[in-house]
Protein backbone atom coordinates (compact mmCIF):
# COMPACT_ATOMS: atom_id res chain seq x y z
CA UNK A 1 0.00 0.00 0.00
CA UNK A 2 1.56 2.91 -1.05
CA UNK A 3 1.24 6.50 0.49
CA UNK A 4 1.77 9.63 -2.25
CA UNK A 5 2.59 12.92 -0.24
CA UNK A 6 2.32 16.24 -1.86
CA UNK A 7 4.13 17.67 0.77
CA UNK A 8 6.83 15.36 3.52
CA UNK A 9 8.10 18.16 4.80
CA UNK A 10 7.73 21.79 4.76
CA UNK A 11 8.74 24.65 6.32
CA UNK A 12 7.07 27.61 6.94
CA UNK A 13 7.90 31.07 8.35
CA UNK A 14 4.69 33.51 9.29
CA UNK A 15 4.44 35.82 12.08
CA UNK A 16 2.53 35.40 15.54
CA UNK A 17 -0.42 38.02 16.39
CA UNK A 18 -2.34 38.07 20.00
CA UNK A 19 -3.41 41.12 21.59
CA UNK A 20 -1.58 41.96 24.22
CA UNK A 21 1.31 39.78 23.10
CA UNK A 22 4.76 40.99 20.92
CA UNK A 23 4.15 39.65 17.61
CA UNK A 24 7.24 37.28 16.63
CA UNK A 25 8.13 35.43 13.59
CA UNK A 26 8.48 31.40 13.92
CA UNK A 27 9.53 28.75 11.28
CA UNK A 28 7.81 25.94 11.34
CA UNK A 29 8.68 22.94 9.81
CA UNK A 30 6.08 19.53 9.27
CA UNK A 31 7.36 16.56 8.94
CA UNK A 32 5.48 13.12 7.86
CA UNK A 33 6.69 10.60 10.98
CA UNK A 34 4.22 7.83 9.88
CA UNK A 35 2.26 7.19 6.60
CA UNK A 36 0.07 5.61 8.41
CA UNK A 37 -1.65 2.08 7.09
CA UNK A 38 -5.31 0.29 7.38
CA UNK A 39 -4.76 -0.13 11.24
CA UNK A 40 -2.48 2.69 12.08
CA UNK A 41 -2.80 6.37 11.73
CA UNK A 42 -0.98 8.88 9.70
CA UNK A 43 1.86 11.12 12.20
CA UNK A 44 2.99 14.50 11.37
CA UNK A 45 5.28 16.37 13.67
CA UNK A 46 5.59 19.78 13.84
CA UNK A 47 7.84 21.59 14.92
CA UNK A 48 8.77 25.30 15.52
CA UNK A 49 5.91 25.75 18.06
CA UNK A 50 6.69 26.63 21.42
CA UNK A 51 5.69 24.16 23.72
CA UNK A 52 4.16 26.68 26.39
CA UNK A 53 4.43 26.24 30.46
CA UNK A 54 2.14 23.47 30.00
CA UNK A 55 1.80 21.41 27.11
CA UNK A 56 -0.64 19.07 28.47
CA UNK A 57 -3.16 21.73 29.95
CA UNK A 58 -6.27 22.73 27.35
CA UNK A 59 -7.44 25.91 28.39
CA UNK A 60 -3.65 27.77 28.11
CA UNK A 61 -1.88 25.20 24.99
CA UNK A 62 -4.16 24.66 22.31
CA UNK A 63 -3.24 23.04 18.78
CA UNK A 64 -5.98 22.23 16.09
CA UNK A 65 -5.27 20.43 12.79
CA UNK A 66 -8.64 21.50 10.79
CA UNK A 67 -8.23 17.96 8.39
CA UNK A 68 -10.34 18.19 5.25
CA UNK A 69 -10.62 15.05 2.93
CA UNK A 70 -11.06 16.38 -0.79
CA UNK A 71 -14.71 16.50 -1.48
CA UNK A 72 -15.44 15.35 1.99
CA UNK A 73 -16.33 17.17 5.31
CA UNK A 74 -14.10 18.15 7.53
CA UNK A 75 -13.08 17.51 10.96
CA UNK A 76 -10.36 18.56 13.78
CA UNK A 77 -8.13 16.58 15.59
CA UNK A 78 -5.98 17.85 18.54
CA UNK A 79 -2.26 18.35 18.46
CA UNK A 80 -0.27 16.34 21.65
CA UNK A 81 3.03 17.17 22.95
CA UNK A 82 5.32 13.92 21.98
CA UNK A 83 8.89 12.78 23.12
CA UNK A 84 10.35 10.17 21.29
CA UNK A 85 12.35 7.34 23.07
CA UNK A 86 13.91 3.76 21.99
CA UNK A 87 14.84 0.76 24.72
CA UNK A 88 18.71 0.35 25.40
CA UNK A 89 20.30 -1.84 27.47
CA UNK A 90 23.34 -0.82 29.10
CA UNK A 91 25.13 -3.80 30.81
CA UNK A 92 22.29 -5.71 30.82
CA UNK A 93 20.03 -2.80 32.51
CA UNK A 94 17.06 -1.55 30.71
CA UNK A 95 15.87 1.58 30.12
CA UNK A 96 14.08 4.09 28.03
CA UNK A 97 16.66 6.47 25.86
CA UNK A 98 15.67 9.65 24.67
CA UNK A 99 15.99 10.49 20.91
CA UNK A 100 15.86 14.01 19.79
CA UNK A 101 13.58 16.87 21.18
CA UNK A 102 9.90 16.54 21.75
CA UNK A 103 7.82 18.64 19.93
CA UNK A 104 3.88 19.08 18.65
CA UNK A 105 2.62 16.56 16.61
CA UNK A 106 -1.15 15.62 14.70
CA UNK A 107 -2.67 12.26 14.11
CA UNK A 108 -5.41 11.01 11.82
CA UNK A 109 -6.56 7.99 9.75
CA UNK A 110 -7.21 7.73 6.12
CA UNK A 111 -10.74 7.15 6.14
CA UNK A 112 -11.06 8.25 2.26
CA UNK A 113 -8.29 6.80 -0.16
CA UNK A 114 -7.52 10.50 -1.79
CA UNK A 115 -6.22 14.30 -0.56
CA UNK A 116 -6.08 15.53 2.38
CA UNK A 117 -5.61 19.69 3.24
CA UNK A 118 -4.20 20.35 6.26
CA UNK A 119 -4.74 23.56 8.27
CA UNK A 120 -3.15 24.37 11.87
CA UNK A 121 -4.19 26.49 14.52
CA UNK A 122 -2.09 27.25 17.50
CA UNK A 123 -3.25 28.92 20.86
CA UNK A 124 -0.45 28.58 23.33
CA UNK A 125 -0.41 30.54 26.60
CA UNK A 126 -2.04 33.71 24.45
CA UNK A 127 0.42 33.48 21.31
CA UNK A 128 -2.22 32.44 18.51
CA UNK A 129 -1.01 31.21 15.27
CA UNK A 130 -2.57 30.31 11.90
CA UNK A 131 -0.30 28.29 10.11
CA UNK A 132 -0.55 27.75 6.12
CA UNK A 133 -2.27 24.81 4.46
CA UNK A 134 0.08 22.13 3.30
CA UNK A 135 -2.01 18.95 1.25
CA UNK A 136 -0.62 15.09 1.46
CA UNK A 137 -3.02 12.27 -0.21
CA UNK A 138 -3.45 8.74 0.49
CA UNK A 139 -3.79 5.36 -1.50
CA UNK A 140 -5.44 3.19 1.30
CA UNK A 141 -8.26 3.21 4.16
CA UNK A 142 -8.41 2.50 7.60
CA UNK A 143 -10.33 -0.59 7.97
CA UNK A 144 -13.99 0.25 9.96
CA UNK A 145 -13.79 0.66 13.42
CA UNK A 146 -16.14 -1.46 15.62
CA UNK A 147 -19.11 0.46 17.04
CA UNK A 148 -22.11 -0.72 19.26
CA UNK A 149 -25.62 -1.06 17.08
CA UNK A 150 -28.22 -2.09 20.13
CA UNK A 151 -27.27 -5.25 21.42
CA UNK A 152 -24.77 -5.81 19.71
CA UNK A 153 -21.19 -4.46 18.18
CA UNK A 154 -20.67 -4.68 14.09
CA UNK A 155 -17.60 -3.42 12.19
CA UNK A 156 -18.45 -2.55 8.84
CA UNK A 157 -21.74 -4.24 7.74
CA UNK A 158 -20.79 -7.27 9.93
CA UNK A 159 -21.21 -8.59 13.27
CA UNK A 160 -18.14 -7.87 15.83
CA UNK A 161 -18.02 -10.64 18.65
CA UNK A 162 -15.54 -9.62 20.90
CA UNK A 163 -12.81 -12.66 22.02
CA UNK A 164 -11.48 -10.59 25.15
CA UNK A 165 -8.57 -11.25 27.60
CA UNK A 166 -6.85 -9.09 30.54
CA UNK A 167 -3.55 -9.34 30.11
CA UNK A 168 -3.20 -6.84 33.00
CA UNK A 169 0.69 -5.24 33.33
CA UNK A 170 4.34 -5.76 32.13
CA UNK A 171 7.05 -5.71 34.17
CA UNK A 172 8.90 -2.42 33.71
CA UNK A 173 10.90 -2.14 30.77
CA UNK A 174 9.68 -5.32 29.19
CA UNK A 175 6.57 -4.01 28.02
CA UNK A 176 7.50 -4.43 24.34
CA UNK A 177 8.78 -7.69 24.20
CA UNK A 178 6.19 -9.02 26.57
CA UNK A 179 3.28 -7.61 24.46
CA UNK A 180 4.48 -8.57 21.59
CA UNK A 181 5.11 -12.35 22.83
CA UNK A 182 1.25 -12.18 24.37
CA UNK A 183 -0.47 -10.43 21.91
CA UNK A 184 0.80 -13.05 19.76
CA UNK A 185 -0.06 -15.94 20.86
CA UNK A 186 -3.30 -14.61 21.93
CA UNK A 187 -4.20 -13.53 18.75
CA UNK A 188 -3.31 -16.73 16.84
CA UNK A 189 -6.66 -17.95 19.54
CA UNK A 190 -9.10 -15.66 17.94
CA UNK A 191 -8.32 -12.97 20.71
CA UNK A 192 -9.20 -9.36 19.41
CA UNK A 193 -9.70 -7.51 22.28
CA UNK A 194 -7.50 -6.88 25.08
CA UNK A 195 -7.33 -4.99 28.75
CA UNK A 196 -4.48 -3.47 29.12
CA UNK A 197 -3.71 -1.76 32.88
CA UNK A 198 -1.96 1.75 32.94
CA UNK A 199 -0.41 0.27 36.08
CA UNK A 200 1.98 3.26 38.13
CA UNK A 201 4.95 0.77 38.22
CA UNK A 202 4.68 1.14 33.77
CA UNK A 203 2.50 2.26 31.44
CA UNK A 204 0.57 5.21 33.97
CA UNK A 205 1.60 8.40 32.59
CA UNK A 206 0.29 10.22 36.10
CA UNK A 207 1.52 9.43 39.18
CA UNK A 208 2.49 11.13 42.54
CA UNK A 209 5.86 12.29 40.82
CA UNK A 210 3.98 14.00 37.97
CA UNK A 211 1.02 16.04 39.69
CA UNK A 212 -1.75 16.31 38.20
CA UNK A 213 -2.20 17.72 34.57
CA UNK A 214 1.35 17.72 34.04
CA UNK A 215 3.16 14.01 32.39
CA UNK A 216 6.91 15.77 31.25
CA UNK A 217 8.15 13.13 33.82
CA UNK A 218 6.08 10.05 32.28
CA UNK A 219 6.39 10.70 28.35
CA UNK A 220 8.61 7.53 27.86
CA UNK A 221 5.27 5.90 29.22
CA UNK A 222 3.03 7.12 26.66
CA UNK A 223 5.75 6.47 24.24
CA UNK A 224 5.62 3.10 25.69
CA UNK A 225 1.77 3.03 25.90
CA UNK A 226 1.97 4.25 22.09
CA UNK A 227 4.38 0.86 21.29
CA UNK A 228 1.38 -1.35 22.79
CA UNK A 229 -1.34 -0.11 20.57
CA UNK A 230 0.75 -0.54 17.53
CA UNK A 231 1.66 -4.38 18.44
CA UNK A 232 -1.94 -4.88 19.46
CA UNK A 233 -3.06 -3.50 15.42
CA UNK A 234 -0.07 -5.72 14.14
CA UNK A 235 -1.95 -8.49 15.34
CA UNK A 236 -5.94 -7.54 15.37
CA UNK A 237 -6.31 -6.49 18.62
Amino acid sequence: MKFSRLLTSCVLVFTLFSPGVPAYAATVEYKVISEGSPTTPIEIEISGLVPGVNPFDHTSSQVIATITPEGKASFQTSGYWHQEFVMADQGGVRSTMKVGNPSWRIRFASVFIGKYSISLTANIDGAKTVAPEFSLTTSYKVIDKVRASGRSFIQGDKPFVPIAYNIAWANRFEEITKYEQWFSRASKGGVNVARVWMASWSLGIEWTDTGLGDYTKRLDRAWLLDQVFLIAAKHGI
